[in-house]
């Protein structure tokens, strides 16, 4: 998504090594318990994580093992309660 509204462009990130679309359900959880492990705080950010398949097991193990947690989301694919509460 490329949001006309939003703030977070990350020009810092684009030109990176960081591939477009998803990492792979088995690679994205491996980096959340590393990032888990490192920091107390993990924000999922960017590209609209919503998109992102499993991002509901990915916050759910942020959650786990992390002390804080975030999403960073426009929030359009946020339909009810329920879906935010996973």
């Amino acid at each position: 998504m490329r949001c006309k509204g939003c703030f977070a462009v990350f020009q810092d990130v684009k030109s990176t090594v960081l591939p477009r679309g998803h990492l792979r359900r088995e690679e994205a959880l491996r980096v959340v318990e590393r990032l888990a492990a490192a920091f107390d705080k993990i924000t999922f950010v960017g590209g609209e994580p919503t998109l992102c398949p499993w991002l509901p097991e990915l916050v759910s193990l942020a959650k786990r093992r992390a002390r804080t947690t975030m999403i960073v989301t426009n929030g359009s694919r946020l339909t009810n309660h329920a879906q935010c509460d996973r």
